[in-house]
């Protein structure tokens, strides 16, 4: 479940990324982005990636940790385009039913 966890972090991670972005944050949830909230999606979609690698270095090591953050990366970034490109409105739900399955793996 941890590579699960792991996967999953880094896909709200980049989701968060997205939603920083004027024209994505308005097809997903239909509202102006002001200057703060992208910022904050930002920070968080930033501290997301570093909690992914900080799961993935502490479970694999910091090498092979790179490697895998870097798939996880890409993997997750080809779901977000197809998603965010047919269907935005369902990133919104989506994002935080992977941070509740994302918590529960970690707490298993």
């Amino acid at each position: 479940m941890t590579a699960t966890s792991e996967l999953l972090t880094c896909f709200i991670a980049m989701g968060l990324l997205a939603l920083s972005y004027f024209s994505h944050h308005r097809a997903v949830r239909n509202r102006p982005l002001t200057d703060t909230q992208a910022r904050g999606f930002r920070i968080a979609g930033t501290a997301m990636l570093v909690l992914c690698y900080w799961l993935t270095s502490r479970h694999y090591g910091p090498a092979y940790a790179s490697v895998l953050l870097l798939g996880w990366v890409c993997f997750s970034s080809i779901i977000l385009v197809i998603l965010i490109s047919y269907k935005p409105r369902w990133l919104q739900p989506l994002l935080p039913a992977s941070a509740l399955v994302c918590l529960l793996g970690l707490l298993y």
